[in-house]
Order: C-alpha cells, then sequence, then structure tokens
C-alpha cells in the first residue's frame, strides 16, 4: 500500500510492507520511503498508521496515543479483574454468615462449642454445601470412625447398624434401596448419593465392586417417626 501526504511542502511516501523474522514471525513493517520506520504485528495496525502518517499525524504522537490507549485498556481490564474478585468475595462473606446464622439456630449452645469444632462444621457447610444438621453429623462420623480404618462403605453401614448410631445419625443414615440387573432389596446404614460420596472420599473408602445402584433412600429420623 502507497500513502502519500504533504508535510511541510515535502512529499512523504509510505508504505507498508510484509516481513518474515525467523524470531518474531510475521510483521508488517512501515516504511518512509526505502526506511523502515516501525512494525506491527497486523496489516490492518500497520494500515491504520501509514493513514494517520498521510494526514499529517508525526509517528511519535501516533506510538504516545497508541501507548496510552493500550495502557488505559490493560489498567481498566485489572479494574474490572479486581472488582469481580471483590463481589465474589462479598458473596462468599454473605454466604458464610448466612451459614453462621443457621448453625446457630440448629446448635443449642454455639457458644460451648471447641471454636476448632465449630470452624471445621462451618466449613464442611460451606465446601460440601450441606445444611447444618447434615454437617454437624457428617463432622461427629467422621470423627467417630475414622481411626477404625475401614476398607469399604459396607463395613461403615454394619457399624452403623450393629453400635445402635441410628439415633446419632438420623439424618444422614439409613435404609437405601439398593437394585441389581433383576432384583431390590434395602441396606441398612446406608447413606444418600452425596453424603455416601463425602464420606467415601474423607475416610478413603471403597465399594466391592458390585453393579449395584442405589435408587432410594429413607433417613432413620422418618423411619422412627
Amino acid at each position: 500500500m502507497l500513502a502519500e501526504s504533504i508535510n511541510k511542502g515535502v512529499v512523504m511516501t509510505f508504505k507498508v510492507q510484509r516481513r518474515e523474522d525467523k524470531n518474531k514471525g510475521t510483521i508488517y513493517g512501515v516504511f518512509h520511503k526505502e526506511l523502515l520506520i516501525h512494525n506491527e504485528y497486523s496489516r490492518s495496525a500497520a494500515d491504520q498508521i501509514v493513514d494517520q502518517l498521510k494526514s499529517g499525524t508525526l509517528l511519535s504522537d501516533i506510538l504516545s496515543k497508541k501507548i496510552e490507549y493500550q495502557s488505559n485498556f490493560k489498567l481498566n481490564e485489572q479494574i474490572s479483574i479486581e472488582k469481580e474478585k471483590s463481589e465474589n468475595l462479598s458473596h462468599k462473606v454473605h454466604i458464610l454468615q448466612l451459614q453462621i446464622n443457621e448453625f446457630k439456630q440448629c446448635v443449642t449452645k454455639p457458644e460451648h462449642l471447641d471454636h476448632q469444632i465449630l470452624y471445621d462444621i462451618i466449613r464442611i457447610m460451606s465446601d460440601y454445601e450441606l445444611e447444618c444438621t447434615h454437617a454437624i453429623e457428617f463432622h461427629e462420623l467422621v470423627i467417630e470412625v475414622k481411626n477404625k480404618r475401614f476398607t469399604y462403605s459396607i463395613q461403615l453401614s454394619k457399624y452403623i447398624v450393629q453400635s445402635n448410631l441410628q439415633n446419632k445419625y438420623p439424618n444422614i443414615s439409613g435404609v437405601v434401596k439398593m437394585q441389581d440387573a433383576d432384583r431390590e432389596w434395602n441396606l441398612d446404614g446406608g447413606f444418600p448419593r452425596k453424603i455416601f460420596a463425602l464420606v467415601c472420599q474423607e475416610l478413603n473408602l471403597k465399594d466391592q465392586g458390585s453393579n449395584a445402584k442405589a435408587v432410594g433412600f429413607t433417613p432413620f429420623k422418618e423411619l422412627n417417626s
């Protein structure tokens, strides 16, 4: 592309020429006659500079404005990122406050609890999105059986039934309806899917490779009411 401008009575000829650089790849040089005066990485950007040179704008002014624009763009982008972080933090604080309020309502005397236990339960509510009663029972269950080093989830279910823990964990444990290819049966001391996954994760439990699936769950709280 050739462009001509008259600057103080002198004919100024500019052009854009594509070039290959072994380090930078494809670049577009802005030339004054045969003198390279600037490089751009896109043809459109190089053409815009030539158009401005054609109108009589100095190259230094063009580049200064470009640098200012890029700086402002990056600054606004960073401001936007920080604003989003702030909004996310405010949302998390709001959710945490709701969870703390919920915790205070479902515990008779929360101020008598050990601070670490209080922190752990609220963390479980937040991280696993559990309601207060479920979080408390989940926390107590994990603490109770962690040192028993069970390998399989069925061992935990048998432990709950054999130890008569139905009233201790009435909301998160109960009877699970299991289904295989051609039969159904009830598993006492089981958990709903979400709690089951979390318990297995916390206690490093696994199943015994059965193809059976849980198709229903009734907590002991409902069975005993």
